[in-house]
C-alpha cells in the first residue's frame, strides 16, 4: 500500500460524525490515523480508539498534533504544520467567523466579504477569476476547523485523549490483531481503499467479514469487490452521510450482520 502524508483530515467531518456514532457508546473504533482529527473525535464516542497508520512520519506528526490539544495550544493543533497557504489561510478565517460547517455552500466569496487580508494570501498562488467564482468551496483545512470550533468539541475531545492509542500497522493486520482481544464495534477505514491494490483489498473485506455483528464500517468511498456475506450497506445512514461529504468522496456506512 501506498504512503502518503496528510496534515489535516480531507474529509468532512460532521459527515464521518454522523456516520460512526451510535446510540450506545462504542468500546474500541480502530481507526486510519492520518493526521488524528477523526481518531481524536472518535475518542468522545468510544471508551478506546486505535490509530493505524503504516507511515511512522504520519503517526509522529499525529502525536505531535495530539499533544498540543493535550496541553490546550488550540491555535497550534488547527493550524497543523502552520507553514502553508492553505493553514494560514484556515486557522484566520476559521477563528473569526461563525460559520457552521452545516454551511455547505461556503465559498470564497464569502470568505472574502469577512476577511479582505485572505486574498492576499490567496492570490499569491491562484488567479483571482478563480478565487472569485461562486461554485469553489474552501479549502478542507477550513471545513475541519469549524468542526473543532463549534460546541467546544476540543475542549470534549482534550478531555478524552487518555483512550487514544497509535499503531503503526496495515489496518487489515491491525484488524486482525485485535479480533480476539478487543470488543471492536467501529472501525474507520478513510479513503484508505484507493491506495490498495486488488488483492490487498480483498483481505481487508475478508478481515471485515469477521467482525462482530453490529459493528459499525465508515468508508470515504464504496468498498470494491465482491461485498462479504455479513457486511451490509446502512442505506438510511449512508444517505445522510452522502449530504455533508466533501465533494470528492463518496461515503458509505457498512453494518456487520449475522
Amino acid at each position: 500500500m501506498k504512503e502518503k502524508f496528510y496534515e489535516a483530515t480531507n474529509e468532512n467531518m460532521q459527515a464521518v460524525n454522523t456516520g460512526i456514532r451510535r446510540e450506545n457508546p462504542h468500546q474500541t473504533i480502530i481507526s486510519i490515523c492520518s493526521a488524528a482529527d477523526i481518531p481524536i473525535w472518535l475518542t468522545t464516542l468510544a471508551e478506546k480508539v486505535i490509530a493505524v497508520d503504516n507511515n511512522q512520519a504520519q503517526i509522529d506528526f499525529a502525536k505531535k498534533r495530539t499533544e498540543e490539544l493535550k496541553n490546550g495550544r488550540f491555535k497550534k493543533f488547527l493550524s497543523a504544520r502552520g507553514n502553508t497557504f492553505l493553514d494560514r489561510i484556515a486557522l484566520r478565517f476559521s477563528l473569526l467567523t461563525h460559520i457552521t460547517q452545516s454551511d455547505l455552500n461556503i465559498t470564497f466569496k464569502k470568505v472574502l466579504a469577512l476577511d479582505p487580508e485572505i486574498v492576499r494570501l490567496f492570490t499569491a498562488s491562484v488567479s483571482s477569476s478563480y478565487i472569485y467564482s461562486f461554485n469553489v468551496s474552501c479549502p478542507s483545512t477550513v471545513l475541519r476547523n469549524y468542526f473543532w470550533l463549534e460546541n467546544a468539541r476540543m475542549e470534549k475531545a482534550r478531555e478524552n485523549l487518555h483512550k487514544l492509542f497509535f499503531s503503526k500497522n496495515d489496518i487489515t493486520l491491525e484488524i486482525e490483531k485485535n479480533l480476539k482481544s478487543e470488543d471492536i464495534t467501529g472501525v474507520y477505514l478513510s479513503n484508505v481503499t484507493s491506495m490498495m491494490n486488488a488483492d490487498e483489498i480483498t483481505k481487508l473485506l475478508a478481515s471485515l467479514n469477521k467482525l462482530p455483528r453490529f459493528c459499525r464500517i465508515y468508508s470515504a468511498e464504496i468498498l470494491s469487490g465482491k461485498l462479504p456475506s455479513r457486511l451490509e450497506i446502512n442505506e438510511t445512514i449512508s444517505e445522510e452521510v452522502y449530504k455533508k461529504r466533501n465533494l470528492s468522496f463518496s461515503p458509505t456506512v457498512y453494518d456487520v450482520t449475522d
